[in-house]
């Protein structure tokens, strides 16, 4: 997509995208670049987040299992936190509203809580978290099979919103 910092202007004014940055993201996906998109060229419908690795565009959140066959990461026992709250941020920047300009800004997450949930045969089974997206308190449950989501639930600690259910996507890992 955007190889050079040109093309990322080029591709700003041309479709409104613009490059995001995450630190939390940046450590567990070395080398992959974030973009918000407001106004694509092709479908899905805008706003949403976007990872690109080399050539391969995961358009999140259901791209988020195959961000994760591409740069061959697991979700593991050791790591399921931290990828429950990537999903969360990726998930946010694509549905979310954002203070000041929507192209730069991720919107304001800040996480609370988040537990271990064990799976069959003492495998990963996901994680919890609690999280504050925009002034609201949410839970979010994150069920892990195989090394990648399997299914998301949002609650809004509120409980005057109805659950929201996101699909993080299906790919396989050629190497299994």
């Amino acid at each position: 997509m955007a190889g050079k910092e040109n093309d990322t202007e080029r591709l700003a004014m041309a479709f409104q995208i613009a490059e995001m940055a995450s630190p939390a993201l940046s450590r567990l996906f070395r080398g992959v670049r974030f973009y918000k998109v407001l106004a694509p060229s092709e479908p899905p419908a805008p706003p949403y987040a976007m990872a690109v690795v080399g050539k391969q565009r995961c358009i999140m959140p259901g791209g988020f299992n195959r961000l994760l066959v591409e740069t061959r990461r697991e979700i593991t026992s050791q790591n399921v936190i931290d990828m429950a709250k990537a999903f969360v941020i990726l998930t946010a920047a694509s549905f979310e509203p954002t203070q000041g300009d929507p192209l730069l800004y991720f919107p304001s997450v800040v996480f609370g809580f988040g537990k271990k949930m064990t799976g069959e045969y003492g495998g990963t089974g996901g994680a919890s978290l609690d999280v504050r997206i925009g002034g609201r308190n949410e839970n979010w449950d994150l069920g892990a099979k195989f090394g990648q989501f399997s299914a998301v639930i949002r609650i809004n600690a509120n409980g005057k919103e109805p659950a929201k259910y996101y699909d993080p996507g299906n790919a396989l890992p050629p190497w299994k």
